[in-house]
């Protein structure tokens, strides 16, 4: 927090701040510039932060004080990989989200031309000495995990550096007057009382039905609605939601083209990765997700970067191509920028594993290629154009992106949307499929059961037919009941549980940085 000094001082405190990396919903490595503070209990991170990020926020109910006991009340929280530059470092931060952590650190940009810096150092912040905001504090816990062997007093001892995970760290005087302005870290976190503590556990038990709560949703729903269409097989067909005020976008081929020259090079060192990349591209082009642009015809486009992420874990996809929709532009603006989130329409997580634990017969699913099963319509496809070429023997050529795209920032609200619009579509047809779609799915996975194998099979037997009629697959079918899986196609099995199983995935919690094992009984 920050606090305004009675008098001007000569002397400024230097307070410790690096960059660091932080992985963005697509697993891209954003720098940060944070605090690292060894008197805060707690880390946090700006909400305009978290909001870039696009990573997806859990319910929290914190109460934090600073100096005098000023309270701030913390609602959402968000788990962040960091990392260092190198790599070598890495760790996955619960950071709280506050709408503001402090003012700009310094107050004053000041001037180190006079200070002469070991030849072996490293600045974990090459710009401590320049005025600019904080994105993030790093608590206490993270402070001195983060130290190293290595320290050195510059500036006739004013200056103390100190090694770290992320470079030399600064603290210390600046011989300078003061704006008047100090910073105290001192930040803890509140013991609750017990009659909070009581009141608390009731209320994380209660499901309440998930509503359109923010005017951003609201008005991405009634956008949805107006502009949603369905083709002549059922398949849902949309239109990216788009802020209101006049946000250009700039020049953006020349970008796409270096990042794919780097993605090139990477592919020189790991051939195995491109194998597997060009295969995934080209099955986007065979499934008609993607087409060629035939001529270049001028208006408006946004080429999107992309890259690979490597999934060993994962039985199906290792290798999955994102797209990089927050670019920036020649102008510094994104694709993202210019586009509505919308927001989380679909059920809490936690609501649903409280739901799924009581069923008798229980069983999960997947919904194939979800994202990519629904079109965006074809006046806006220029905004999802990428270049591709299979070897860096052939020319370069544009490609446009004919469905939902992950990476995207609407794009899970788009799928889930089609999901609850679909249900609504087929209430009166699929009774027992609807709650199911409505209450029971995370994303592209399903968590449902009955308490008898006649109605668990009537529910699978409508959920198959209803997702059909919206375009989607379920494959990856598990269940407690050899009953329940005897008619899945082999290809669509995934998993037959019984009670001396050990735990197995059946839930991949991409926007929580976490995996969620369950075991069926």
């Amino acid at each position: 927090m920050s606090i305004s000094a009675s008098q001007k001082h000569k002397n400024d405190i230097i307070l410790s701040t690096c960059i660091i990396y932080v992985e963005n919903s697509v697993e891209e490595k954003v720098p940060l510039r944070v605090l690292a503070d060894s008197g805060s209990q707690v880390s946090l991170l700006r909400s305009s932060t978290a909001d870039f990020l696009n990573l997806r926020k859990l319910k929290t109910d914190m109460s934090v004080s600073g100096l005098g006991g000023s309270n701030v009340n913390i609602k959402s929280k968000i788990k962040g990989v960091i990392s260092n530059g190198s790599g070598s470092y890495k760790r996955v931060v619960d950071f709280h989200v506050v709408p503001k952590i402090t003012n700009i650190i310094p107050v004053n940009s000041f001037d180190i031309s006079h200070i002469v810096f070991p030849s072996n150092v490293h600045l974990a912040d090459p710009t401590f000495n320049t005025s600019n905001s904080i994105d993030a504090l790093l608590s206490a816990d993270i402070f001195f995990d983060i130290l190293k062997d290595g320290k050195y007093k510059l500036d006739n001892g004013n200056l103390i550096l100190q090694n770290t995970e992320f470079g030399y760290i600064i603290s210390g005087n600046t011989s300078r007057f003061s704006s008047g302005s100090l910073h105290c870290g001192l930040i803890t976190k509140d013991f609750e009382t017990l009659n909070d503590t009581l009141k608390s556990f009731w209320e994380i038990e209660e499901i309440v039905p998930t509503k359109f709560v923010s005017d951003e949703l609201k008005k991405c729903d009634e956008h949805f609605l107006k502009t949603m269409a369905r083709d002549t097989n059922g398949r849902f067909c949309v239109e990216m939601p788009m802020k209101d005020n006049d946000i250009e976008l700039g020049q953006s081929k020349s970008t796409a083209i270096r990042r794919l020259k780097l993605l090139e090079r990477r592919f020189v060192r790991e051939p195995h990765i491109k194998d597997k990349y060009v295969e995934f591209l080209q099955e986007y082009e065979d499934l008609d997700h993607m087409q060629r642009v035939k001529e270049e015809k001028p208006g408006l486009h946004y080429y999107i970067p992309h890259h690979a992420v490597i999934r060993p874990e994962s039985k199906s996809t290792k290798l999955r191509v994102v797209f990089d929709a927050s670019c920036k532009s020649s102008n510094g603006n994104s694709l993202n920028d210019i586009l509505l989130k919308g927001g989380t329409i679909q059920p809490d997580l936690f609501d649903i594993l409280l739901r799924f634990r009581k069923y008798v017969v229980a069983f999960s699913s997947d919904i194939k290629k979800m994202f990519r099963q629904i079109k965006v319509q074809e006046h806006q496809q220029d905004f999802l154009r990428i270049l591709w070429r299979p070897s860096p023997e052939e020319d370069i050529v544009s490609y446009r992106l004919k469905t939902v795209t992950y990476g995207v920032k609407p794009a899970p609200y788009l799928a889930t949307r089609c999901l609850l619009q679909l249900a609504h579509e087929g209430k009166n047809k699929y009774p027992l499929a609807t709650p199911v779609i409505e209450n029971s799915t995370y994303m592209d996975d399903i968590l449902s059961g009955a308490d008898d194998i006649t109605t668990a099979k009537e529910m699978q037997r409508q959920l198959i037919g209803l997702m059909k009629e919206g375009c989607f697959h379920l494959y990856k079918w598990s269940a407690n009941s050899e009953e329940l899986l005897k008619d899945v196609p082999t290809e669509n099995k995934e998993f037959l549980f019984n009670e001396n199983d050990e735990l197995v995935k059946t839930l991949d919690c991409r926007g929580d940085l976490e995996r969620t094992h369950l075991c069926i009984r």
